[in-house]
């Protein structure tokens, strides 16, 4: 690609960017790259704006000859890259809120009684952010609206020039580690320091994670007796999340824990009428139709709407309740996933084993074996993600996980020690 045919240093950074995204890891790149956008081509080098301090000192000791040798390769000569922490923008625009879904806003956020306290709370917490319901912890399973309602909270805060982060545990995890190793901890705390709002999400995926447990126990008590807001998300209740720290499930719960249910058919029909906006005009009677089938979760809602439209578009037909009811006859009954805590409790008390055994790093044979039959189960019942995974049977790693997944596709076929157990938890589970 020649440098004559980008249009400027936006331009060539989105290049550079999805190679990178090729050459690194997901985590990696959502967390030090995602938010970066090309600021001015200065000579012979690149101006690149970063978030903050601490991405640009990782950027530079970590990526930086990787992002030298895209650069290189995009244009055909060498270039130099500067990270700049100074944006160029008007001094009255809206503050930039990197790595967010600038459609995830509170306004767009349907609101119904499965969620109502959850969004009031969210609102009123950014509104008077360490004033009330401080923290506050939104639960509920996989689908439901929880990332849009924690960054619409960003967004909502960043209107109105408060310093607000939205961060998955993941991330956090990651720079915390990479501080670590790095020596930059001052880097990263400084990032922290003097929020106004800190909004976490998928609080659960820091279990077994003891060093960056502690190291976010301490981030939040800092922005918290700075007088700061403090909002995090998780798929349970702290308590029920195994392997979380005393102190830190009792910081969690002594705000206020709200928790976000699946929508009833008036909160489905509410949630399509909010999203068919990109559909054009649409029956409500379509909608009606689509509202009163069974879904799991709203993003298998949404997949339900948009299949009966596109089905639509492409016959070059206009949507009807008819057209709707044959589309939808058509689906599989959905099966709502099982709650993950309850089949690590069922698994646990199949073998006998205490409810804090996976966080034991003993390589006892009956152990190991719930721990794999653990992971196959919240990988096909409650369809988990990985990381989700990995955090519920004492904070493994996502390699382990695969490797587990794997080996129990294998040994299911063949091994009656792993076949039968297996059968006898998925029955107790389906009473």
């Amino acid at each position: 690609m020649a440098i004559d045919n980008l249009r400027s240093a936006q331009d060539l950074w989105q290049a550079a960017l999805g190679e990178l995204e090729l050459q690194v890891k997901r985590t990696n790149y959502r967390t030090w790259l995602q938010g970066t956008t090309g600021e001015a081509f200065e000579r012979d080098t690149l101006v690149v704006r970063v978030p903050n301090a601490f991405t640009q000192e990782w950027l530079e000791q970590r990526l930086r000859s990787r992002i030298l040798n895209t650069l290189a390769g995009l244009v055909g000569r060498s270039l130099e890259v500067r990270f700049s922490l100074h944006p160029m923008e008007h001094p009255k625009s809206p503050p930039v809120c990197p790595g967010l879904n600038p459609t995830f806003s509170l306004n767009s956020y349907t609101v119904g009684n499965f969620n109502l306290v959850a969004q009031c709370a969210t609102t009123e917490a950014v509104d008077r952010p360490g004033q009330v319901y401080n923290p506050l912890m939104i639960w509920g399973s996989t689908g439901l609206g929880k990332t849009h309602l924690l960054q619409g909270a960003v967004l909502r805060a960043a209107e109105s020039r408060l310093a607000a982060l939205y961060i998955t545990a993941e991330q956090f995890t990651t720079q915390f580690i990479s501080a670590l190793h790095l020596h930059t901890m001052e880097s990263f705390r400084s990032r922290f320091l003097n929020l106004s709002l800190l909004v976490v999400d998928d609080i659960q995926f820091l279990t077994g994670k003891e060093h960056t447990q502690k190291g976010f126990f301490h981030t939040f008590n800092e922005i918290y007796n700075n007088g700061g807001q403090v909002i995090v998300a998780a798929d349970r209740r702290p308590e029920a999340i195994a392997g979380l720290p005393d102190a830190l499930c009792s910081r969690l719960s002594g705000g206020l824990v709200a928790h976000v249910i699946q929508p009833d058919q008036p909160g489905r029909l509410a949630i399509l009428q909010t999203r068919v906006g990109e559909w054009g005009d649409v029956d409500p009677a379509v909608l009606e139709v689509i509202s009163r089938a069974p879904v799991k979760d709203i993003r298998q809602l949404l997949g339900r709407l948009n299949q009966v439209m596109a089905f639509a578009r492409a016959n070059k037909k206009p949507s009807s309740p008819e057209m709707a009811r044959q589309i939808l006859a058509e689906q599989p009954e959905p099966q709502s996933p099982l709650c993950s805590q309850t089949i690590v409790d069922t698994v646990l008390h199949h073998f006998r084993l205490p409810p804090d055994a996976f966080l034991s790093r003993k390589r006892q044979p009956q152990l190991s074996q719930a721990r794999q039959v653990a992971i196959y189960l919240l990988r096909e019942e409650a369809e988990l993600s990985l990381s989700q995974i990995g955090s519920l049977v004492g904070g493994i790693t996502k390699s382990s996980v695969i490797y587990a997944l794997r080996q129990a596709a294998r040994s299911l076929p063949q091994s009656t020690g792993l076949s039968r157990p297996t059968a006898a938890i998925r029955s107790a589970l389906r009473q």
